[in-house]
């Protein structure tokens, strides 16, 4: 079975990388996965958010990541993908693309070059720039 993991944080990015991921998957007739890490909004904001919200942060995180997954999948499915699987992780994100590769062996993983993580990236190394260094597979970035 063919599979295109696309990695998505919701950004502006990561939603041009999803337009690119379907489009690659219709082409393969691929199941296209697409995969969200629940670090999308920092612990501070998270827990301010939390307390005035008076919800805890895991449930404030699973929204995030359900609207995240269900606006990539919506996009997919109007340029033509019906075959999608859902994903949501938590951990480090190049970490848990590479666990999430070696389980799904997918052909190719697609991502944007900067998402919501763009302080740490600089400072760290990006996302993508791990997954170009260290993925078995292909790796999409789309600018």
């Amino acid at each position: 079975m063919k599979n295109i993991l696309l990695a998505t944080d919701g950004s502006d990015g990561a939603m041009r990388a999803t337009d690119f991921a379907a489009k690659f998957a219709l082409a393969l007739s691929a199941k296209l996965v697409i995969l969200t890490i629940d670090q999308t909004m920092g612990d501070g904001a998270l827990a301010e958010f939390a307390r005035a919200e008076g919800t805890p942060k895991a449930d404030i995180r699973e929204s995030l990541a359900k609207i995240i997954l269900s606006r990539a999948r919506g996009r997919a499915a109007e340029l033509g993908i019906r075959d999608i699987a859902m994903r949501n992780e938590s951990g480090d994100a190049a970490v848990v693309i590479l666990d999430v590769i070696g389980e799904t062996k997918p052909e190719a993983v697609v991502l944007g070059k900067r998402g919501l993580g763009r302080i740490q990236g600089l400072l760290l190394g990006s996302v993508s720039q791990k997954l170009v260094s260290l993925s078995p597979c292909p790796v999409v970035v789309v600018p």
